[in-house]
């Protein structure tokens, strides 16, 4: 049985790229077990260089922390919550937090639905930007 895979998301902004998969570089540890009551927990920490569209001296530096945790309830239903945070390292003005619930039933060896609430907040220099949103996706595991 294939279990549902951990990803992180992603957010493309007026102001330029923010959280996972965008960044232009990014370095970091991760680690991945088997936690309480059979959950699977992934944590990274690190460091990215944010590459600010249109603005090149606006580019930052930060450290940054996530962890996934992902609880199988059934052979179909599962859980996972995922939390992350950025913090500037080289003195600009950066923060972003990142949290998302969702509740998931797997159809099939390869698709799944799932019902999901995120929350995001990114606050670069004078930029700052808040939300919360519900959603349903149907992720499929090539």
């Amino acid at each position: 049985m294939r279990i549902p895979a951990i990803k992180h998301g992603k957010t493309d902004t007026k102001s330029g790229h923010f959280n996972h998969y965008q960044y232009q570089y990014q370095v970091g540890i991760i680690s991945e077990f088997n936690g309480w009551m059979d959950t699977a927990v992934f944590t990274e920490l690190g460091a990215n260089y944010l590459n600010v569209k249109d603005n090149l001296s606006s580019d930052s530096i930060s450290a940054n922390a996530s962890a996934t945790m992902l609880k199988l309830w059934s052979d179909r239903w599962y859980n996972t919550l995922v939390v992350q945070g950025s913090a500037a390292i080289d003195g600009s003005e950066r923060y972003e937090t990142y949290a998302r619930l969702s509740l998931g039933y797997r159809v099939t060896e390869r698709w799944s639905w799932q019902i999901k609430y995120r929350y995001e907040s990114n606050q670069y220099e004078t930029y700052n930007e808040e939300e919360t949103k519900w959603g349903f996706a149907i992720p499929s595991q090539f």
